[in-house]
């Protein structure tokens, strides 16, 4: 096991908030992979990676109503973050490192199943 289960146990009740920064919910076979922030040498934000997951239903597991489909999972970058604007976002590989197309903000993202894909989002 690379990462063991760390327990911990508080002896108070503690009052949870309800954290979201997504206006909806993703589709449910689509998964936030890796979100990290880009910053520069003088600490100034260079925008934010996002790598998404398609994944697919297990062929083992067997049920009468499957709870995610296998189609092509698509959204609009620029319309799923709550109270953030996006103002520029971009393809990029999975390491971030080389850029491919810009999004426009009628883009529809297609992930094809068991894919990942990596963006660059800039925020207004």
């Amino acid at each position: 096991l690379q990462h063991p289960l760390l327990p911990f146990v508080a002896s108070r009740k503690y009052e949870t908030k309800e954290l979201s920064f997504l206006k909806s919910d993703f589709p449910c076979n689509l998964v936030i992979a890796n979100l990290k922030t880009f910053i520069s040498e003088q600490q100034n934000s260079l925008g934010t990676g996002l790598t998404l997951h398609q994944r697919e239903p297990s062929c083992r597991v067997s049920s009468a109503n499957p709870p995610c489909s296998s189609a092509v999972s698509r959204l609009k970058l620029y319309d799923i973050f709550t109270d953030l604007t996006v103002k520029n976002a971009q393809r990029m590989s999975l390491t971030y490192l080389h850029e491919k197309e810009a999004l426009t903000p009628n883009s529809e993202v297609n992930i094809n199943s068991m894919e990942l894909e990596s963006f660059k989002i800039q925020w207004s």
